[in-house]
C-alpha cells in the first residue's frame, strides 16, 4: 500500500483499500499485489526508479513507514507511480511512458527496473530545472491523453513519443502556456 504522502507498508491481505490506516490528511494512491519474492518499482518526480523486494517493505498494521526510509531520496523527491513486478501481474508492455509537468514525454525500457536497485536507485529520465515527472504508466501501442492546467488536452499515438536507451529529457508532447502545467495523462 502506498499513500499520497509517501508512506508505504506491506499487508498480508487487504479486503478494502479505504479501510487501511493512513495519517490525517493522507490517502491511499496505489495498492499493489504480488508475492513476497517479487519486486516493486517506485518512480519519482526527479526521474529515478527505486526497486525493492516486496518482502523488504516493512509489514505494518499501522500507518507504515516513509518510503524515504528504504531509499536515498533527494530533498523534494517523491513517488509519483509504482508498479508491481510480480510475473503474474507485471505489465506485458516492454516500455513505460513518463510525462513531465512542462509537457515533455519519453518512453523507456521496463527491463532494467525489474531487478532490485541500490538505495540510490536508477535514473530513467533527465528532468530540467523546475520540471518534474507527473507519472509513469505502461506504454502499449495505443493513444495517450495529456491534460494541462489551461484546460487544454491532446491525444496522440504513444508511438510518437521516442523510446530512449539512456536517461534523457524526451520530446515535447504538449506545449504548456507560461505558468501552465500538465495535470495528468492516461493511456
Amino acid at each position: 500500500v502506498l499513500t499520497r504522502d509517501g508512506w508505504v507498508k506491506r499487508v498480508r491481505e487487504l479486503k478494502d483499500a479505504s479501510s487501511t490506516r493512513t495519517r490525517e490528511g493522507d490517502s491511499v494512491t496505489d495498492v499493489l499485489a504480488g508475492n513476497t519474492k517479487s519486486t516493486v518499482a517506485f518512480f519519482t518526480n526527479f526521474g529515478s526508479a527505486y526497486v525493492a523486494k516486496i518482502v523488504d517493505i516493512p509489514a505494518s498494521t499501522g500507518y507504515g513507514d516513509p518510503v524515504q526510509k528504504l531509499f536515498k531520496f533527494k530533498d523534494g523527491e517523491r513517488v509519483v507511480s509504482a508498479l508491481s513486478m510480480d510475473p503474474r501481474l507485471k505489465p506485458a508492455e516492454e516500455n513505460l511512458l513518463a510525462v513531465t509537468k512542462h509537457g515533455y514525454g519519453l518512453r523507456f525500457a521496463l527491463a532494467p527496473h525489474v531487478e532490485v536497485s541500490t538505495r540510490a536507485g536508477r535514473r530513467f529520465a533527465k528532468v530540467a530545472e523546475g520540471d518534474e515527472i507527473v507519472g509513469v504508466r505502461p506504454a502499449p501501442d495505443d493513444g495517450v491523453l495529456v491534460v494541462v492546467s489551461e484546460l487544454n488536452a491532446l491525444v496522440c499515438d504513444v508511438s510518437e513519443v521516442n523510446v530512449l536507451a539512456n536517461p534523457g529529457r524526451g520530446v515535447t508532447v504538449i506545449k504548456t502556456a507560461e505558468g501552465g502545467n500538465v495535470l495528468g495523462f492516461a493511456i
